[in-house]
């Protein structure tokens, strides 16, 4: 899972739920579902956070302040 910082967001941080594989033919995405895993777990600040399989589709935007348009 690649994690990092939301480029247009310094308060957000986005959690990538899907892996891909690429070669000279043909692009794959795999997408994780309820038969794979329960759930994602990631660290952030020295924080743990648990992201329910429920509430990801390929990408998990979890912000630490609200966004400036509210």
């Amino acid at each position: 899972m690649l994690r990092d910082h939301g480029k247009d967001d310094p308060d957000a941080f986005v959690l990538s739920t899907c892996t891909q594989t690429t070669n000279t033919k043909i692009t794959k995405r795999f997408t994780y579902d309820k038969s794979d895993i329960d759930y994602f777990m990631t660290v952030y600040n020295n924080e743990f956070y648990i992201i329910p399989i429920s509430e990801c589709s390929t990408r998990k935007t979890l912000r630490f302040k609200p966004p400036k348009n509210n």
